[in-house]
């Protein structure tokens, strides 16, 4: 083994050749424009002549020091007749003739043309010659000068910390696979990487090793695009990230039939996307990590051939996964998949999950939309922890949550419209457990949300149904939502399914809404057997539409703790008619051991007996001795009168007290329906 040390004024560090000094002084400054010295090297034209002009300026290029001390004017050559030409003026380090200086590049006429290459043959490999460019120039077919517009900035600046990935030897042009210099910019750790305007692409799937503590930082236009042959299919790029920042990059991989870009549950954390797009991602962009992961301000596309099925597109992740203030917009042609896939996995546990301020929209609105635009869910018996999912816009897609020990779905906002025929399942909030192992604990909150269901007709598969919890949790809240269903015909659904094996579910201060006045529409469906916790219904508004039962406990068999139906205001809606119709609760099997209602407006807690209708013109009384609802449904009604004043209507709810009267003209007999009051 040989010692090597330079310089020394005396001894054997006193030969230092060109290549040693060169290899030395890299560790100083990268190469560059050296930013704020005199005018940077700026490339201009007057538009006057062929010509453009290098302003002062200094410059640090592999290790050689290079100062202008005034302004160089640069002949460009003559235009070609037909086609235009993009040229290059470029600093060059030759080595063997021991120099630096401007050179000009010259293209090459064509239909499209483009920029000259570079000469980057290093030194310290047997090179002779290093270039970095300054500007491009475009010259027009027949141009007899070259003015500011043509003239397209190249530099990038020599700044402590920073390096260009150009500097590497990337040719950043879309065509050249750049893996390698890739790879050795983001082995430049404690660096700045900048990846200038242009397509920086990565061909196959090369061996990036350990990247750590580096920040990438793209230019307007910065764009790194992975491809792949099928051979890869199964291979992930990146295993071994930690402390690394994406800014302002552009990620694509329209092509790349790989496993995924980024993955590893223990190799892979403390990563940021800031500020970033992702186009036509067809692989997962990242399959997994170990913790520590942010999205802030991103930006991702699905714009060509979008695929039947994605799998997911970010993947699950250990402690503190950020995804803020982003937006996702996709168009699925059929298929299923999810957007954000938070799962545990060994040894993932995922646990304070932030999914903040985002737009989540599908834009498919013919097929089988997005399966979960966010999927919470366990992989085995581990629980998630802390899942918090607010103030977000959802927009044909949905959220699927289960398997947590606390889930908070706040503030957001939901709306599917214009959707086609088959969908198996129309819900947008789903609280569930796939693997029937790992029910949600702890407490599920809905709390703020707006969901509006639009276009729901009876020739849909499944059964539309906004909000769904199909498994249990220690304590369900669902306060202070506004819920739309927009059903016509004889859809068939439910606002709120519930699984009150629930400890307990408080459904309270909500407003519901539905538009058709001959649904077959349950407010509030409890689908289960078996012992079922407390149910309190208080304090909503149910609005528009009628319904078939504003609660029905639907399951085969079982029982109920308690169910609690008070202080609702129900004065905007009446009950449908007909076999199982027209009473507020609607329980054949399973049956409360306490049953609360109390203080509710407009509420018919059973069906009565209804008289005869009377002869057209005769007054009649309330029979009953408590306050009743009366539905008064077809015939050829000319008016209604209540307690001698007539209400203008021909059918419809109306509410009469012990006592109080209720007159029918007509020229063909209606029908009516009795319900109690309270």
């Amino acid at each position: 083994m040989t010692d090597s040390y330079f310089p020394f004024t005396s001894g054997s560090g006193t030969q230092v050749d060109t290549s040693q000094w060169s290899m030395m002084a890299r560790n100083w400054v990268p190469t560059g424009v050296i930013k704020g010295a005199l005018n940077e090297l700026a490339v201009t034209a007057a538009g006057t002549a062929m010509s453009v002009s290098v302003d002062t300026g200094r410059a640090f290029i592999m290790g050689g020091q290079y100062q202008n001390d005034a302004s160089k004017a640069v002949q460009i050559a003559a235009a070609d007749a037909t086609n235009p030409r993009i040229d290059l003026i470029a600093l060059r380090i030759d080595w063997s003739a021991n120099t630096i200086g401007i050179v000009y590049l010259e293209g090459t006429a064509a239909a499209s043309p483009v920029a000259p290459s570079l000469t980057q043959n290093d030194i310290l490999s047997g090179g002779t010659r290093w270039e970095i460019p300054l500007a491009q120039v475009a010259v027009a077919a027949n141009a007899t000068a070259i003015s500011s517009s043509d003239v397209t900035d190249e530099r990038y600046y020599a700044t402590e910390g920073t390096i260009n990935i150009r500097a590497f030897g990337a040719k950043v042009d879309g065509v050249t696979d750049d893996s390698a210099p890739l790879i050795a910019a983001l082995a430049s750790e404690g660096m700045t990487i900048i990846l200038p305007k242009g397509v920086c692409l990565i061909d196959g799937v090369p061996a990036f090793g350990t990247i750590k503590n580096v920040r990438i930082i793209g230019q307007n236009g910065s764009i790194l695009r992975f491809n792949g042959p099928s051979s890869f299919n199964s291979q992930t790029l990146f295993t071994d990230m930690s402390h690394v920042q994406f800014e302002n990059v552009t990620f694509e991989a329209p092509n790349a039939p790989l496993s995924a870009i980024i993955g590893s549950s223990t190799n892979v954390e403390w990563l940021k996307f800031r500020d970033c797009t992702f186009q036509d991602i067809t692989p997962t962009f990242l399959l997994s990590a170990k913790g520590h992961v942010t999205f802030d301000k991103c930006t991702w596309t699905q714009t060509s051939s979008p695929p039947s099925t994605l799998a997911q597109t970010i993947g699950g992740v250990g402690e503190d996964f950020y995804v803020i203030d982003c937006g996702f917009n996709f168009a699925f042609n059929g298929g299923s998949g999810c957007l954000i896939s938070v799962t545990t996995n060994q040894p993932i546990f995922p646990k304070n999950v932030w999914i903040v301020n985002n737009h989540f929209m599908d834009e498919n609105q013919t097929g089988y939309l997005v399966d979960a635009a966010v999927d919470i869910e366990p992989n085995g018996s581990t629980q998630l922890e802390n899942i918090n999912i607010l103030n977000n816009t959802f927009y044909n897609s949905r959220i699927y949550a289960s398997g947590a020990d606390r889930i908070s779905i706040r503030g957001n906002r939901f709306r599917w419209t214009s959707v086609g025929v088959g969908q198996p399942n129309w819900t947008q909030i789903q609280i569930y457990n796939s693997s029937a192992t790992v029910p949600p604990t702890g407490t599920v909150e809905l709390i703020d949300n707006r969901i509006i269901q639009d276009t729901i007709t009876s020739g849909m598969g499944g059964t539309p149904c906004p909000v769904k919890q199909v498994q249990a949790c220690d304590r369900l809240v669902i306060r202070e939502n506004r819920i739309l269903m927009n059903t016509s015909g004889n859809a068939v659904g439910y606002m709120l399914e519930l699984n009150t094996s629930s400890i307990e579910s408080i459904i309270e201060e909500n407003t519901f809404e539905q538009t058709n006045t001959n649904p077959n529409v349950v407010l509030i469906a409890n689908d289960t057997t078996g012992s079922n916790g407390d149910l309190k219904i208080r304090r909503n508004k149910v609005r528009t539409g009628q319904w078939q039962h504003f609660v029905g406990l639907l399951g085969a068999s079982g029982s109920m703790n308690t169910l609690e139906f008070s202080d609702n205001d129900l004065t905007e809606v009446g009950l449908s008619t007909g076999t199982n119709y027209g009473t507020w609760l609607y329980s054949p099997s399973v049956v409360p051991t306490r049953k609360l209602t109390q203080r509710n407006l407009n509420f018919a807690p059973g069906a009565l007996g209804a008289p005869g209708i009377p002869s057209s013109g005769t007054q009649f009384t309330n029979p009953f001795s408590v306050p009743a609802f009366v539905f008064v449904t077809g015939g050829t009604v000319s008016s209604i009168v209540i307690n001698g004043a007539t209400t203008g209507l021909t059918g419809g709810s109306f509410m009469l007290n012990p006592e109080d009267t209720i007159t029918l003209n007509y020229s063909g007999a209606p029908s009516w329906a009795w319900a109690g009051t309270q």
